[in-house]
């Protein structure tokens, strides 16, 4: 039987050289952005920086909270495949319309794996519960097991 990661490595470096292309062009409109001059919306005509006008023209309804290139860097999630079957019917079903119904459109995946990540580092508590829960360990056990 042959290992389905076998290419695992090549899959990695061929991303990495996408990125590596991408970024660079990224990095090159940015600094375009960056430097061109726009006149402010009170009339006066004043220079605005690059970050001035990203504020003005950013709405957080619409605007992804991280692109790729940015931050971002790949992880991956090993889960149960009935785990991620629930997530993607509660996705589907509870917080893809909740963010629709508030305004916030074109979320991606790799916000709501950032998001959920946040919200573990919020309540790590209840991590530990869910883990603890999952190996069949009852009760609250302070770290402290009979051997």
């Amino acid at each position: 039987m042959s290992d389905p990661f076998d290419d695992l490595d090549e899959t990695i470096e061929d991303q990495d050289a996408d990125d590596a292309d991408s970024e660079s062009t990224t990095t090159a409109s940015t600094l375009t952005a960056a430097t061109e001059e726009t006149t402010s919306d009170d009339g006066t005509d004043e220079p605005m920086t690059g970050e001035q006008v990203a504020n003005e023209e950013t709405d957080p309804y619409t605007t992804k909270a991280f692109e790729f290139g940015d931050e971002a860097t790949q992880f991956p999630f090993y889960v149960r495949e009935a785990t991620l079957d629930e997530w993607n019917t509660v996705d589907d079903v509870e917080v893809t319309p909740a963010l629709v119904q508030d305004g916030v459109k074109d979320v991606t995946t790799s916000e709501k794996h950032d998001a959920m990540l946040q919200m573990v580092m919020d309540n790590s508590d209840v991590l530990v519960e869910y883990i603890k829960d999952a190996r069949g360990i009852e009760g609250d056990t302070d770290g402290l097991r009979d051997e």
